[in-house]
């Protein structure tokens, strides 16, 4: 039997709060931001007609991410440059220092991990009555990826928005006209 075809494209995968995940979704006219605590889920919907723009600023994240994670790293390595600034062998160094690994590993990837996923930054999107902050992205490199995908449906739901302009002010011949 065939698989049905799902109306939504995942945008982005599950971004992890204090408790909380949550998704991005594309719609046939509309973005979906999916919030889910594990016992409820919340859901709201952008239309894409609706979308006034996007807000990106960049976060602290990815610098205290960076700074975090090499202070412990540096910290958790002294024991070990310390043996081997007085001349113990590498072998004997290593075997009295390998319960630090356990730290330094961790530390290491954390800092690997960073920096290859690169700069981080928050976006907020701007309806014409609210302008949320959607949790699902977090990277800028993913930020460009979903921008990609959604520019063209975007435009083409605006393609059709009539816009009103300032029209110019109506010249009076003096006298009011009755």
């Amino acid at each position: 039997m065939a698989k049905p075809r799902s109306e939504f494209t995942r945008l982005s995968r599950p971004r992890s709060g204090l408790g909380t995940y949550s998704s991005l979704w594309r719609g046939s006219d509309y973005l979906l931001v999916v919030s889910s605590t594990g016992f409820n889920e919340s859901y709201q919907r952008f239309y894409f007609k609706d979308i006034k723009g996007f807000i990106v600023t960049e976060s602290k994240r990815y610098f205290y991410y960076n700074v975090g994670s090499a202070i412990l790293l540096m910290l958790f390595s002294l024991p070990l440059v310390g043996k081997l600034a007085s001349g113990m062998p590498l072998g004997l160094a290593l075997g009295e220092t390998i319960p630090m690994m356990f730290f330094v590993i961790p530390a290491f990837l954390v800092l690997v991990v960073n920096l290859i996923k690169g700069p981080s930054c928050k976006v907020a999107i701007a309806t014409g009555l609210q302008t949320p902050e959607l949790r699902p992205v977090g990277r800028k490199r993913a930020w460009r990826k979903i921008l990609a995908k959604i520019d063209g449906p975007i435009r083409e739901a605006q393609a059709n928005l009539v816009t009103i302009s300032p029209s110019a002010p109506a010249e009076s011949s003096g006298s009011p006209s009755m």
